[in-house]
Protein backbone atom coordinates (compact mmCIF):
# COMPACT_ATOMS: atom_id res chain seq x y z
CA UNK A 1 0.00 0.00 0.00
CA UNK A 2 1.31 3.23 -0.96
CA UNK A 3 0.66 6.20 1.48
CA UNK A 4 0.76 9.83 0.24
CA UNK A 5 2.20 12.95 2.23
CA UNK A 6 -1.44 15.38 1.44
CA UNK A 7 -0.09 18.59 4.68
CA UNK A 8 0.92 19.16 7.66
CA UNK A 9 -1.02 17.45 10.98
CA UNK A 10 -2.09 21.10 12.56
CA UNK A 11 -3.52 21.72 8.87
CA UNK A 12 -6.26 19.72 9.95
CA UNK A 13 -8.83 20.57 12.85
CA UNK A 14 -11.88 19.76 14.17
CA UNK A 15 -14.78 21.75 13.00
CA UNK A 16 -13.47 22.23 9.82
CA UNK A 17 -12.58 20.23 6.47
CA UNK A 18 -9.43 20.37 5.04
CA UNK A 19 -9.55 19.45 0.95
CA UNK A 20 -6.36 17.57 -0.53
CA UNK A 21 -5.54 15.55 -3.39
CA UNK A 22 -4.98 12.22 -3.27
CA UNK A 23 -3.54 11.61 -7.09
CA UNK A 24 -6.36 13.43 -8.84
CA UNK A 25 -8.78 12.52 -6.24
CA UNK A 26 -10.10 15.25 -4.23
CA UNK A 27 -10.21 14.16 -0.28
CA UNK A 28 -12.24 15.72 2.57
CA UNK A 29 -10.14 15.57 6.27
CA UNK A 30 -11.26 16.64 9.31
CA UNK A 31 -10.57 15.06 13.00
CA UNK A 32 -13.33 13.82 14.83
CA UNK A 33 -13.33 13.12 18.59
CA UNK A 34 -9.57 13.82 18.06
CA UNK A 35 -8.78 11.32 15.06
CA UNK A 36 -8.36 11.75 11.55
CA UNK A 37 -11.16 11.24 8.84
CA UNK A 38 -10.95 11.35 5.46
CA UNK A 39 -13.29 10.59 2.57
CA UNK A 40 -13.91 11.46 -0.94
CA UNK A 41 -15.20 15.22 -1.06
CA UNK A 42 -18.05 14.12 -3.06
CA UNK A 43 -21.33 13.25 -2.20
CA UNK A 44 -22.51 10.22 -3.27
CA UNK A 45 -25.90 11.02 -5.01
CA UNK A 46 -25.24 13.86 -6.38
CA UNK A 47 -21.43 14.23 -6.68
CA UNK A 48 -21.53 17.89 -4.98
CA UNK A 49 -18.34 19.13 -2.45
CA UNK A 50 -18.66 18.13 0.54
CA UNK A 51 -16.15 20.82 1.53
CA UNK A 52 -19.05 23.01 0.70
CA UNK A 53 -21.63 21.94 3.47
CA UNK A 54 -22.42 22.16 6.75
CA UNK A 55 -19.99 19.82 9.41
CA UNK A 56 -20.78 19.22 12.47
CA UNK A 57 -19.10 17.09 15.19
CA UNK A 58 -20.62 14.26 13.59
CA UNK A 59 -21.58 14.62 10.18
CA UNK A 60 -21.11 16.53 7.13
CA UNK A 61 -24.20 17.94 4.68
CA UNK A 62 -24.25 17.95 1.22
CA UNK A 63 -24.53 22.07 0.25
CA UNK A 64 -26.53 20.68 -2.99
CA UNK A 65 -29.56 18.57 -1.22
CA UNK A 66 -29.13 18.68 2.21
CA UNK A 67 -28.50 14.94 2.64
CA UNK A 68 -26.40 14.31 5.93
CA UNK A 69 -23.37 11.88 6.49
CA UNK A 70 -22.45 10.22 9.69
CA UNK A 71 -18.54 11.03 9.55
CA UNK A 72 -18.22 7.69 12.00
CA UNK A 73 -20.32 5.05 10.20
CA UNK A 74 -20.27 7.02 6.73
CA UNK A 75 -24.33 6.71 6.27
CA UNK A 76 -27.03 9.06 5.04
CA UNK A 77 -29.65 8.21 7.46
CA UNK A 78 -32.23 9.27 5.64
CA UNK A 79 -30.93 7.39 2.41
CA UNK A 80 -29.44 4.21 3.75
CA UNK A 81 -28.52 3.14 0.34
CA UNK A 82 -25.98 5.93 -0.05
CA UNK A 83 -22.66 6.58 2.34
CA UNK A 84 -19.41 8.25 2.45
CA UNK A 85 -16.19 6.49 0.69
CA UNK A 86 -13.57 6.26 3.55
CA UNK A 87 -9.72 6.06 3.20
CA UNK A 88 -7.05 5.14 5.33
CA UNK A 89 -5.46 8.20 7.23
CA UNK A 90 -2.28 8.22 9.56
CA UNK A 91 -0.27 10.95 10.98
CA UNK A 92 3.35 10.32 10.76
CA UNK A 93 6.24 12.58 12.10
CA UNK A 94 3.81 15.77 11.51
CA UNK A 95 2.30 14.88 8.39
CA UNK A 96 -0.67 13.40 7.55
CA UNK A 97 -1.08 10.54 4.89
CA UNK A 98 -3.59 9.14 3.11
CA UNK A 99 -3.31 5.57 1.39
CA UNK A 100 -3.96 5.58 -2.25
CA UNK A 101 -6.78 3.66 -3.20
CA UNK A 102 -5.90 0.89 -5.72
CA UNK A 103 -9.27 1.14 -7.66
CA UNK A 104 -10.29 3.77 -10.04
CA UNK A 105 -13.17 5.99 -8.78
Amino acid sequence: MAWLKVCKSEEVVAGALRVVRVGIRPVALTRVAGQLVAFKNSCPHAASPLSGGELTREAVTCPRHGWTFSLSSGRCEAHPGYGLRFFEVRETDGLVQVAEPEEIW
